[in-house]
């Protein structure tokens, strides 16, 4: 009876219970399969989505992979296209972010939990349709990292959720027990450092427009959480939104 009692906490902090109104669902249309897409960025200039994908379902571990989608064709000729060109051969991506580079170039950065690999951020330079592999990220701060926003040709900032640091049995008991493991670190180029933390799970990152804003979601604790970024990359929280669903 214990063991349910936790489980339904848990599917239910997760959102699992939770019903959403659903809105434009007639505009939607199926373009083909991409496994275990998890995360997607838009560089609305250019009409062109970026898809990170992993095939979580596979017996044996699989090269995930880095997609990319061209907004302005005809729906007819739309079709997802690989780009990473097999590097780095360890690869399962999560979160993205899209830099713009002084230069106008742009930058793809990507966190990396390939099993068995230390976790990292892999920085790919944007070169036509392809995306050339530069540098690989790891840190002793990058610890579970799930996503994070560039904000600089080597500056992010970066959420660690929490999850597998002790275990998928103890992890599942802390999410159950609401225990505040994840956090998020600023790293400076050079190395990490801790920016904010007290999160159930930190999830989703992103800033606004002149990037002195972050937003942070907390997604067991079921709430977005809004920090002011300063000069010097200090964060400070100003204001949170419970949305009641993870």
């Amino acid at each position: 009876v214990g063991v349910s009692v936790y489980m339904v906490r848990t599917f239910s902090a997760a959102g699992q219970f939770t019903s959403l109104p659903v809105y434009g669902t007639q505009a939607c249309f199926k373009l083909e399969e991409i496994p275990g897409a998890e995360d997607i960025t838009i560089d609305r200039k250019a009409g062109v989505i970026y898809i990170s994908s992993l095939n979580r379902r596979a017996t044996q571990a699989e090269r995930g992979e880095i997609y990319r989608l061209d907004l302005k064709l005809e729906r007819a000729a739309m079709a997802v296209t690989p780009m990473t060109e097999g590097l780095p051969e360890a690869f399962a991506p999560l979160g993205m972010s899209l830099f713009e580079r002084a230069n106008g170039k742009h930058r793809l950065f990507v966190i990396n939990r390939a099993a068995g690999k230390t976790p990292s951020v892999e920085i790919f330079d944007l070169q036509g349709d392809q995306l050339k592999h530069v540098k690989t990220i790891t840190s002793p701060g990058i610890t579970t990292p799930n996503n994070l926003v560039a904000v600089g040709d080597e500056q992010f900032y970066l959420t660690n959720d929490g999850l597998q640091e002790v275990g998928a049995i103890q992890a599942f008991f802390d999410f159950a027990n609401q225990k505040k493991k994840g956090n998020v670190i600023y790293f400076d180029g050079k190395s990490a450092k801790p920016a904010a933390s007290g999160f159930v799970m930190a999830n989703g990152i992103a800033k606004n427009s002149d990037g002195k804003v972050l937003y942070v979601s907390d997604s067991y604790a079921r709430t977005l959480k809004f920090f002011a970024r300063d000069d010097k990359n200090a964060l400070t929280e100003i204001g949170d939104l419970f949305v009641g669903t993870g």
